[in-house]
């Protein structure tokens, strides 16, 4: 049997065989054992690229609750939002195009965001998906050049705190997750012991059903707490490696497929996400070539 399955390509070089591709397909299914690329080889462009927003395109790669995937292969200027299309905009002068320092993830690119107050990103339109108040997961690798303070990661703007209506953050070594109301905020901080200088898949979720957070390092579960918080809804930003509310909380090294998402991941999808990209031959090593 042959589906065709929406196609998100960030990069494919046919004479060498290789590229970045993402798909959405049930590959856990007993009946399926291989996954081909087709493509055509009298064309002068390396693939064909289907519509973003097309049944196949890239927005359907990440349509099970994601509500932003940046990949952090730009070179320069604005990450684009997989999950809708969106423009995440740069603020000062972070360094992209970082293939040498994550080649322990895969080959990843990532963006190295020096410690300063100017550097940082901004997403500031089309706002109302991720006025979240039940169910959030927060996500990125990041790799840490200084463990000092309070470093935001991931955050969206809200009304009573600096910190956000939720945000993740580094504390020093540690991850803290954080979620306010409108008059109070709950936090709290996982013993993640994340040392400088080494890629780490940092993974928060919230459940305003379970009243919890819940952290992963990686591939393993790294704790839970309870809170009775729940985020205020509202139209701020989403900010990504520091805030323009603050001057001293800004994150210092590099950071990779950042993902927001309207549900709580389980352990066994965070599993798989690591495993995948940590090492990208364990899908690709499956990929037939048909010409």
């Amino acid at each position: 049997m042959t589906n065709r399955v929406p196609v998100e390509i960030t990069s494919f070089d046919k004479v060498n065989k290789k590229g970045q591709i993402w798909i959405k397909s049930d590959l856990l299914q007993e009946n399926v054992n291989n996954v081909f690329i087709h493509y055509n080889n009298s064309t002068t462009a390396d693939i064909t690229k289907e519509s973003d927003s097309s049944t196949y395109g890239t927005y359907n790669v990440w349509s099970n609750g994601f509500v932003l995937v940046t990949h952090m292969e730009e070179s320069s200027g604005l990450l684009f939002d997989s999950s809708h299309g969106d423009l995440v905009v740069d603020y000062g002068s972070p360094l992209y195009n970082q293939t040498s320092a994550s080649t322990s993830l895969g080959g990843a690119v990532g963006v190295n965001i020096p410690q300063t107050s100017l550097d940082y990103f901004n997403l500031n339109t089309n706002l109302s998906r991720f006025n979240m108040t039940d169910e959030i997961s927060l996500q990125t690798w990041l790799k840490i050049s200084s463990t000092e303070g309070h470093a935001l990661v991931i955050k969206k703007q809200g009304a009573y705190h600096h910190h956000g209506a939720y945000s993740m953050m580094m504390d020093k070594k540690k991850t803290k997750t954080r979620v306010q109301s409108l008059m109070s905020y709950d936090e709290d901080i996982a013993d993640s012991n994340i040392n400088s200088g080494e890629w780490t898949l940092v993974t928060t979720t919230y459940s305003n059903a379970n009243n919890e957070f819940r952290f992963y390092k990686n591939n393993l579960s790294n704790g839970i707490t309870y809170t009775s918080a729940v985020p205020s809804s509202n139209s701020g930003t989403i900010e990504i490696g520091g805030t323009n509310e603050r001057t001293d909380h800004y994150f210092s090294g590099y950071l990779d497929e950042v993902r927001i998402s309207n549900k709580v991941r389980d352990l066994n999808w965070i599993k798989n996400d690591y495993d995948s990209m940590k090492n990208n031959n364990l899908w690709f090593f499956y990929l037939e070539y048909q010409e």
